[in-house]
């Protein structure tokens, strides 16, 4: 009896071992199954975008999904394409590669129609997984076929580039959607002479990006011929009209060096962000589109993920992080890029950039405008070689400030040219594919396409005409001034420096290469910046410099005006700083036209004139106001940083026998970040009449007659 009982709890002891190995073996299996991932996969994007318009008939449709998708969900029923009730024949596809399905009407679309597109709940990831709800989006066709062929936008390495790392990628960027089944190797090549470098091709459906990966790293200081064919077409079946070729030159090494991020915004620690703005971060470099994503780009409000799809703009080096709605008001956000962001030679950031900001209680709804422009409205003899401008008041959408809404025109005959967008100094760049023709009336135009990060155009479009001469500028800029001036002593240790230039520059080529501050050969960590407004270049360090030590600033003949003309020579200057930081606040010497003045002509300028030099980046329309009553006079603010002179221009003349109020604000700050103590406040009364009277000379010693 015993012995039987022994033998049963013993069968019952190996039945329990086996079933919990076998448990243990199970549950081991489900977790390298993909099966026991339950989150959903969701849309990316979409073509045509949702509520687009003029879209042409003969467009295949596609949407690109967060992950790899189940390619036997992608059937006729679950991808439809419909006119009103009536569904739309065609053939749907998958491609494994770019997770991106693909709608192909058999026949053209009809003109000056809305058609519904619809993926349903029926398309599932490699899980199992089905999308949470169907994704539904609208538009609306053209009159007719797009018969216009791609371009490319931009390209890397740039073309004739040398001292290109031997493991880089090679990009291509093109101006529209294309059809990724024709980016392959065939369609994309690389050469060393006739030799076909071995590698792969990948397509960025967010980005319209092509990427082609060599096998192994390239051989060094070799030149390289990189093609993109004709064969590469667009979703309307359009091949690029020309091949496009393009050389670069390799280094002897390999690219090891981290990237890091040049700008963000909101701004770090700022307060009162829109909650319907997006979040941006501009790279030093550019970067693999393939590792900017949802995964490496997060936005948390506390530990609640925000929902949104991440872009990356390959021509401006600028990720963007748009929310799928607005943020919550008041609330604190953290923005993290993770070190999984890579450069095009696979480096990723040192260290994860994170940063805070909170937000307002509204959204922002006001429209952005234009600063200021180059060639300046109505000037004459304008370089033929000149690029061409425009500067904003705020942060813009890059992926607004584009060729289609920033022209240049002679007549009506449009001038063929690229547009990139300066984050970091908020400026929009028309570069002419060749010379303007001399003694020629030009038109630009920004039109109200551009948008800011709150979505808002312009008001109106901003136009303006110049007119060209006769010859290029092949004359050098040179530094009018610099801070600290040259040899003082004394400096606060808390100072920014600044070289302020005789023409505008080319914000593009004021870098941190290129204006470089150092104590010996340790160079001062710090960024810089170009206010193109006042042509003034600004190296903020990143912490204090050390105290009673000898610096040298240098601006090479890398910084370069608009007509691409370098620095005759480097500008060199050395300063000594103090033991403190400077934290006295800067005041106004003098005003114009004097406080309580009355009789002033009405077509006069308002200045504010400082005993120290200010931050230029400070001397904005926000810090210095003119009011008659509670109105706000339109006009812009310059800063002369030469003779420390702030200058409001109104848009118009003031109305006559007027009292105006005039204030600079706190917000004015010196170079060491002090502000105004208090706000500088100062009324004058207008005349009848604008002042038409030529200035004269003053009898004295200094003057000369003639008779």
């Amino acid at each position: 009896m015993k012995t039987k009982s022994k033998m049963f709890l013993l069968s019952i002891a190996i039945i329990a071992l086996f079933t919990v190995l076998g448990c243990t073996s199970a549950v081991k299996e489900q977790d390298n199954n993909p099966a026991t991932e339950t989150v959903s996969p969701t849309v990316l994007s979409t073509f045509p975008t949702d509520k687009s318009t003029e879209v042409a008939l003969n467009t295949a449709i596609t949407v690109t999904f967060s992950e790899s998708m189940d390619s036997a969900s992608f059937i006729p029923a679950n991808f439809t394409l419909k006119a009103g009730d009536t569904e739309v024949t065609g053939l749907v596809t998958y491609n494994l590669t770019t997770n991106t399905a693909i709608f192909t009407p058999e026949n053209s679309l009809a003109a000056n129609s809305v058609y519904t597109a619809t993926v349903s709940i029926g398309v599932k990831d490699l899980a199992g997984n089905a999308l949470s709800l169907d994704m539904i989006w609208s538009f609306t066709t053209s009159a007719a076929a797009d018969t216009t062929a791609p371009a490319v936008l931009a390209v890397f390495p740039i073309a004739s580039s040398s001292d290109v790392a031997i493991n880089t990628l090679i990009t291509a960027t093109f101006t529209e959607p294309m059809n990724q089944a024709t980016i392959i190797a065939a369609n994309f090549t690389v050469k060393a002479g006739t030799t076909a470098v071995t590698g792969g091709v990948t397509y960025d459906s967010v980005n319209k990006e092509a990427i082609f990966t060599p096998t192994a790293n390239l051989a060094s200081s070799t030149v390289y011929t990189v093609t993109v064919t004709t064969d590469a077409k667009d979703l309307a079946g359009n091949g690029v009209g020309v091949n496009k070729v393009w050389t670069f030159t390799t280094s002897a090494v390999a690219d090891t060096t981290a990237p890091s991020t040049l700008s963000a915004f909101p701004l770090v620690s700022s307060t009162d962000a829109a909650i319907n703005t997006l979040i941006t971060a501009t790279f030093a470099e550019p970067m693999n589109s393939a590792t900017i994503n949802a995964e490496s780009f997060m936005v948390k409000a506390g530990t609640t993920v925000v929902a949104g799809s991440v872009t990356y703009d390959s021509v401006n080096k600028e990720a963007t992080f748009t929310p799928t709605a607005n943020l919550g008001s008041s609330t604190l956000y953290t923005v993290t890029l993770t070190t999984d962001i890579k450069d095009l030679a696979g480096n990723g950031l040192a260290v994860n950039k994170v940063w805070s900001f909170t937000t307002s209680a509204v959204a922002d709804t006001t429209a952005p405008a234009v600063l200021s422009v180059f060639p300046v409205a109505s000037s004459t003899n304008a370089a033929i070689n000149t690029l061409i401008t425009a500067t904003f008041n705020e942060p813009m959408n890059s992926a607004t400030i584009i060729a289609a809404n920033f022209t240049v025109k002679a007549g009506t005959t449009a001038v063929a040219g690229s547009v990139t967008y300066d984050s970091v100094n908020k400026e929009a760049i028309f570069t002419p594919t060749a010379n303007l023709a001399s003694s020629t009336v030009y038109t630009a135009t920004v039109t109200t396409g551009a948008k800011d990060l709150a979505g808002n155009g312009l008001a109106i479009n901003k136009v303006w005409t110049f007119t060209t001469s006769a010859a290029a500028d092949t004359t050098a800029p040179a530094v009018l001034s610099v801070f600290p001036v040259a040899s003082s002593t004394n400096v606060a240790i808390n100072t920014l420096i600044t070289a302020t230039f005789n023409e505008p520059m080319s914000s593009a080529t004021i870098i941190a290469a290129n204006f470089t501050v150092k104590a010996g050969t340790t160079a001062v960590t710090g960024s810089v910046t170009y206010d193109s407004v006042n042509k003034v270049t600004t190296f903020t360090p990143t912490a204090n410099l050390a105290s009673s030590t000898v610096y040298t600033a240098t601006v090479t003949t890398g910084a370069k005006d608009l007509a691409g003309n370098g620095l005759a020579v480097n500008k060199v200057w050395t300063f000594t700083t103090s033991v403190a930081a400077d934290t006295t606040a800067p005041g106004v010497l003098s005003v114009f036209p004097v406080d309580s003045s009355t009789n002033v002509a009405i077509n006069t300028l308002v200045t504010a004139t400082f005993n120290e030099p200010m931050n230029s980046a400070t001397i904005i329309a926000t810090n210095f106001t003119v009011k008659a009553g509670t109105t706000a006079v339109t006009g812009s603010v310059t800063y002369d940083s030469v003779n420390k002179v702030a200058t409001f221009t109104p848009a118009s003349n003031l109305a006559s026998s007027t009292v105006y109020t005039a204030t600079v604000t706190t917000g004015a700050k010196d170079l060491a970040g002090n502000g105004l103590a208090i706000n500088k406040v100062w009324t004058f009364t207008t005349s009848v009449a604008a002042d038409t009277t030529a200035p004269g000379c003053v009898v004295s010693i200094s003057c000369r007659f003639k008779y």
